[in-house]
């Protein structure tokens, strides 16, 4: 009995001192947890009995296939309580309708992955483009928030003899913090929503 290791062995390119280079990709068949898997995009195989028109759409024909096997499916039902034998060609008419439902749905797919994908960004989007105008709007604030009514709460008073120089004349108020370049701040803000 060969016995496993629970968590597999760290890849031959990870060495003592952190990652090298990695291999090129594999190509064709791997195995991976045991089972054998491939990089090979998966095409639905052909059918044997094709039913459905390829060049109309496919909603349409799902709509179409599917009150076919409605129909059919009735039709069964009427002959198996009249004659019970001859229901095997009815049964092998659903078994094709159903056959290439699935096999319509599964050339589908990719096309609903796509969307997926395309509804995944677009979210993601709105999501950043809702941090960006909070960040647009944090900055605003910062920059041309209350800074003036801090400024004097700030300033020294004459009868402070500390804040006065040696021949009684105040000290000069320390140069005002240079306001951020809000205008390069915007316009990384604009790159980064792509305008």
């Amino acid at each position: 009995m060969e016995v496993g290791s629970t968590w597999p062995p760290p890849p031959p390119f990870y060495r003592k001192g952190g990652p090298r280079t990695p291999p090129p990709p594999v190509d064709g068949e791997f195995m991976m947890f045991g089972a054998v898997r491939t990089t090979a995009t998966r095409t639905a195989p052909p059918l044997d009995q094709q039913v459905y028109d390829t060049a109309a759409p496919p909603c349409a024909e799902l709509r179409r296939l599917n009150r076919t096997l409605l129909s059919s499916f009735l039709e069964l039902l009427q002959r198996m309580e009249e004659v019970p034998q001859s229901c095997d060609e009815k049964v092998e008419e659903i078994k094709v309708l159903l056959l290439n439902t699935h096999h319509l749905l599964n050339s589908f797919r990719p096309h609903h992955a796509r969307e997926e994908v395309i509804a995944h960004v677009q979210a993601q989007l709105t999501e950043k483009q809702l941090l960006l105008d909070a960040l647009e709007a944090g900055c605003l604030e910062a920059s041309w928030g209350n800074v003036d009514d801090i400024t004097p709460a700030m300033a020294p008073t004459t009868s402070d003899t500390s804040a006065t120089a040696p021949d009684h004349t105040p000290f000069p108020l320390p140069p005002r913090a240079p306001a951020p370049n809000l205008g390069h701040i915007l316009e990384v803000m604009d790159q980064l929503r792509g305008r």
